[in-house]
């Protein structure tokens, strides 16, 4: 339903009984500031059913309408007193009682009040009688709002002794609430609307329009109930929440076959791992290059061996003689920086032999393949233990530009966590097979998400304790006495040279 015709429909007001037992004062200032927020459009009108509060007295009086019979002809001014900018119809005291035939008449003269005053509010004495009664029945909302001084037992036995509750029940604004046992139907009455968040009785005397917000709150709600979706929306309201279990279960019930082939993302290794083997390979510098970091590839990449600071320097030297250059070409704060479009040719060095080489290379090219890097190589090896050579160090470690992808080596399922060494984690596990990748700057997948071998996966970054950009890279076979955890898998730590050959071997 459109808001403009909720609007609508809620505007043509109702009938709301309201009674105010318990107050030192009649709250009159209360009271007409309640009725002025029902409508603000068009004039409410109070009918008094015996209270005797209204300081004015009407033309016809409350117990006229239960006698004779009211015609839409008759002026405003020949039936209603004006007060406080309010339209009032008074009693002249204590009503008696009236037979139903004589109660109908009223209930028919006030819906015919109805046509020019949409919310008409009767007041409620505290004392009543059979009249009383009967016409409670006709309300469309029935407020109770106990002051200071009342006695909740005997407004609920009021309340109690009527034959007929009306449908929207009883709105009861106070603390204290009726015994269960001693006053059932008002107990039901009242519970029916319990959800509702009402104003406090002490409200009423200094915010009564809450009140008036309420009751016209509720009287939209029941214009809703009255006029319930029809057609498509009907359907789909009382459909929806089985068709959204479906729609959950359909990829459980139809799983799809993950596609274990290689991703395109790896169609470029082989070519790669072809022109690795040459004798010798050409870079072009852009300026912001070292020849250092290129020299540390180069070692890498011929001899499988990780530099040091008096094998790099002895490199660096020989690549610029070997090139035509002076040894103290383009230095800058001990590194040296060849300027933009700087051809030089990295041979292989001819004072290093590595004797571990036929083992340790294809692992050195595995793990560095790793790195969507094309200079990506090792800076330290795996160390069980410290000696007074090498630190302790339960990984490898693989230097790459920053933020260069790191691409899943194998088919897995991906965890991630944060360490203050390590940084931002990401770990693969694939049956027995378990490898972290630390100090990663982007994560790209999400706990327990599955991986597609070839996949990037994470972002080289400096995140932990480090040094540069890298990657330590961790290895590890699942063990359920393991004493490592990643994801809901133990797992033990493993010479990654070992790993490499043991996954190969499979």
């Amino acid at each position: 339903m459109q808001k403009k015709v909720l609007e609508s429909l809620a505007a043509r007001g109702s009938f709301v009984g309201l009674m105010l037992p318990g107050f030192s004062s009649y709250p009159l200032h209360a009271v007409s500031s309640f009725v002025h927020s029902l409508s603000a459009d068009v004039l409410p009108l109070v009918v008094d059913l015996g209270t005797g509060q209204i300081p004015v007295s009407s033309p016809l009086s409350t117990e006229s309408l239960f006698k004779r019979t009211l015609s839409v002809v008759e002026s405003e001014k020949s039936i209603c007193a004006l007060w406080e900018g309010l339209s009032v119809i008074t009693s002249l005291g204590k009503m008696l009682d009236a037979e139903d035939t004589s109660v109908r008449q009223f209930v028919r003269n006030i819906q015919v009040l109805q046509k020019s005053h949409p919310f008409i509010v009767l007041l409620y004495p505290e004392t009543w009688n059979e009249t009383h009664s009967k016409i409670f029945c006709s309300c469309g909302f029935f407020l109770v709002v106990l002051g200071e001084k009342a006695n909740v037992a005997d407004v609920a036995s009021e309340l109690e002794n009527v034959n007929c509750f009306p449908k929207q029940s009883i709105w009861w604004s106070a603390t204290e609430y009726p015994e269960k046992k001693r006053f059932p139907k008002v107990t039901r009455a009242i519970r029916s609307v319990g959800r509702l968040q009402l104003p406090s009785s002490e409200q009423f005397l200094d915010k009564p329009e809450l009140f008036a917000q309420a009751i016209k709150n509720m009287l939209k709600a029941r214009v809703l109930v009255q006029n319930p979706l029809e057609g498509l929306p009907y359907y789909f309201r009382r459909v929806w929440v089985i068709l959204c279990l479906l729609l959950c279960a359909i990829p459980f019930l139809l799983p799809t076959k993950i596609d274990t082939g290689l991703s395109m993302l790896r169609e470029m290794r082989p070519e790669r791992d072809r022109y690795s083997d040459a004798p010798y390979f050409n870079f072009v510098f852009d300026g912001t290059e070292t020849l250092q970091r290129i020299s540390r590839y180069a070692v890498g990449r011929f001899t499988a061996t990780v530099t040091s600071d008096k094998i790099l320097s002895s490199y660096v030297k020989d690549v610029l003689k070997q090139n035509d250059f002076p040894e103290n070409s383009w230095q800058k704060d001990d590194l040296i920086y060849p300027p933009a479009g700087t051809q030089l040719r990295f041979l292989p060095p001819q004072n290093i032999h590595n004797a571990y080489y036929d083992s340790i290379a294809p692992a050195w090219k595995y793990f560095t393949g790793m790195i969507s890097d094309s200079i990506a190589y090792l800076t330290e090896m795996y160390h069980e233990q410290a000696t007074d050579t090498y630190r302790l160090h339960t990984g490898i470690d693989v230097a790459s530009r920053m933020g260069a992808r790191i691409l899943a080596p194998f088919n897995a399922k991906a965890w991630t966590l944060k360490d203050e060494r390590g940084g931002v984690v990401i770990g693969l596990v694939h049956e027995k097979a378990v490898m972290l990748f630390m100090h990663c700057d982007q994560l790209l997948y999400l706990d327990g998400q599955d991986v597609m071998q070839g996949d990037p996966i994470a972002t080289v970054g400096t995140t932990g304790h480090t040094t540069g950009p890298h990657v330590h890279l961790v290895t590890g076979i699942v063990d359920p006495k393991g004493p490592k955890i990643i994801g809901n898998m133990h797992y033990r730590i493993v010479n990654p040279i070992t790993w490499f050959y043991f996954q190969t071997k499979k």
